[in-house]
């Protein structure tokens, strides 16, 4: 079998060294496997586009199952053909404005909220038009509102529930909606009305005031921990029967989930806490090094075993 044959997805596997050991940390999944010295050693082969032994084909189709090795060519005998793939939910971008500055944001057209675009009503009718078209199936319905910071956008989200309720609602069908703020611009008027219209809420915070104040900052520079804490603990008062997560975005240096975890769970009172590694593409300043990689893997587990 010729290596020619085949092509390495390298944007889909990280290697990581744990003392004498390998481990591949899958990307799409974030899951890790250890690597078996015959598995690690064809790996390296490939990636140097050495000839591969017959007796190496049953990992290559196991690297091939984890979506890491793919084919160069197109073989139509082997090809699905696809006759209809639903969609599942629906993903609106209301706004590219934000009024935070965070530094390790991937969004590199996210604009300040003086000159943000919007979008418009009858994009998103149209867009809510051709999601029920396209899977006229479904038993309920899933709108996400995104951005830039959601919020900044309320009227044209207002705008939308209402459409969207009556929409699905002639049709007897179920909608759903969730949004991920970062918590600034709420307020108590704005969380009752969110609540009522039975959005789900996850909070980007990535942890006690001095890790959260590192990245999560305002135009001017300035910390957004002391409005963000204030706003959610009036949210956790409202949304009593509604779960609100906080998602974590871990970044280089900052790692200490035992610690985020802690102050989140338990003195803010977060039900649901999410961790995340920060993926930044070509500008990898802020992506997770090896040793955070280690240990955000193995502080997981060990926060698993006391949870």
């Amino acid at each position: 079998m010729s290596i020619n044959n085949y092509n390495l997805i390298k944007t889909n596997y990280h290697i990581l060294k744990v003392d004498s050991k390998e481990f591949l940390f899958h990307i799409p999944t974030s899951s890790v496997f250890e690597l078996s010295a015959e598995s690690a050693n064809l790996l390296r082969k490939m990636e140097n586009k050495e000839e591969i032994n017959k007796d190496e084909e049953e990992i290559v189709e196991e690297f091939k199952e984890l979506n890491i090795v793919g084919s160069r060519f197109f073989v139509k005998e082997e090809a699905t053909k696809i006759e209809h793939f639903p969609a599942k939910a629906l993903v609106l971008n209301v706004t590219s404005g934000c009024n935070l500055s965070c530094t390790y944001c991937y969004k590199e057209d996210l604009t300040s909220l003086k000159n943000s675009g919007q979008m418009t009503f009858e994009i998103a009718k149209n867009a809510i038009d051709m999601f029920y078209k396209e899977s006229p199936h479904l038993k309920e319905y899933s709108i996400t509102f995104f951005g830039g910071e959601p919020l900044s956008n309320l009227p044209l989200i207002k705008e939308i529930i209402a459409y969207a309720n009556d929409f699905f609602g002639s049709k007897d069908l179920k909608i759903g909606y969730s949004m991920t703020s970062n918590a600034t611009l709420l307020t108590e008027e704005i969380i009752h009305y969110l609540h009522d219209s039975k959005v789900d809420l996850t909070i980007s915070i990535d942890g006690p005031e001095s890790l959260h104040n590192k990245t999560r900052v305002y135009e001017n520079g300035k910390g957004s921990y002391e409005k963000v804490a204030k706003n959610v603990a009036k949210l956790l008062a409202i949304y009593k029967n509604r779960t609100v997560g906080a998602r974590v975005t871990l970044t280089r240096g900052i790692t200490d989930i035992k610690t985020i975890w802690n102050h989140l769970r338990y003195d803010l009172k977060f039900k649901e806490v999410g961790f995340a590694p920060v993926t930044s593409g070509d500008n990898d300043f802020f992506n997770l090094s090896d040793f955070d990689l280690k240990k955000y893997f193995l502080d997981l587990e060990n926060l698993v075993k006391i949870i």
